[in-house]
């Protein structure tokens, strides 16, 4: 055996694992950032209450990209802040309004109040 294959094997049986820390993660998954098109959409239909809009309407009006504002649907869907009913012209396209029920809680959390 030669001199280096014996340094490699030592090291090899004498190296310790590293234990692995919790690492912080300032941007958990779940939480409505200031500045994000998910929260520009949740304003939008905030301050608009009652009205339904169409995708076209709300991407319009925010000057927002399609794929931001469809993943913005997506999340508000999933939690309940935007009700959704299919548009009477067409029912494959879809008119969206805030849930006053459930964004009054929301709206009303600590972390909601510090994005303000």
């Amino acid at each position: 055996m030669s001199i280096f294959s014996s340094w490699g094997l030592q090291s090899f049986v004498t190296a310790k694992p590293n234990p692995k820390t919790e690492r912080f993660n300032p941007h958990p998954p779940g939480v409505i950032r200031e500045g994000s098109v998910t929260h520009a959409v949740l304003l939008f239909l905030k301050t608009n209450k009652g009205k339904r809009f169409s995708t076209y309407q709300i991407i319009h009006s925010l000057g927002c990209s399609e794929k931001a504002a469809y993943w913005a649907f997506i999340y508000l869907r999933r939690t309940g802040l935007v009700e959704v009913c299919p548009d009477d012209r067409n029912p494959r396209y879809m008119r969206y309004r805030v849930n006053e029920k459930q964004c009054q809680c929301v709206l009303q959390s600590p972390e909601f109040k510090r994005l303000k």
